[in-house]
């Protein structure tokens, strides 16, 4: 198997691209459009590998059934997911409750709060040409995605940490 993605790596990466310790002067606007990537896909990439740890415990699966697990679980369903719970958006009856549990919880609310706004920085970096980006803004940006793996790995064990894996779990798709 090839080395896995490690969240901790992208977030090293983003802070290099970003230019943080450098001192003052700006990026080039195309290294601070990746590290915008980079630090949303950490924050991304940790989240899945949590939820394929809930879903696929070791034993009985090995590292690469839970690799597998992950491809599994699409980008917009954990943005549905998180702005169901950062809210303002309604989470589905069926879900209602569940999801109100988790969005009491601070630390998982703020952990999806900021997932749905790097997604977002994620795809205005990629898509949008006249989107501003700036080194002080794209570092914040760094930090919120670091903020935000160490509450959600906080609050392993919780009944809402577990509501949550279970939610984003849901969103996998299997396909033959």
């Amino acid at each position: 198997m090839q080395r896995p993605i490690r969240p901790d790596w992208l977030i090293r990466q983003a802070n290099e691209l970003a230019g943080a310790g450098r001192g003052a002067g700006q990026p080039r606007n195309a290294n601070l459009r990746r590290a915008v990537s980079a630090a949303y896909y950490a924050l991304f990439h940790e989240i899945t590998l949590q939820v394929a740890r809930h879903v696929v415990p070791e034993p009985p699966c090995t590292d690469e059934a839970r690799h597998r697990f992950v491809r599994l679980i699409p980008h917009q369903g954990v943005k549905s997911v998180c702005a169901w719970v950062s809210g303002p958006d309604r989470p589905p009856p069926r879900v209602f409750d569940a999801l109100m549990a988790v969005r009491d919880d601070t630390d998982l609310r703020d952990v999806a709060g900021t997932f749905v706004q790097l997604i977002e920085a994620r795809h205005a970096a990629d898509y949008d040409h006249l989107e501003p980006f700036t080194k002080p803004a794209v570092l914040t940006r760094v930090e919120s995605a670091e903020t935000a793996i160490r509450l959600l790995t906080s609050r392993k064990g919780t009944d809402t940490y577990m509501l949550f894996m279970a939610h984003l779990a849901a969103t996998a798709r299997i396909q033959g």
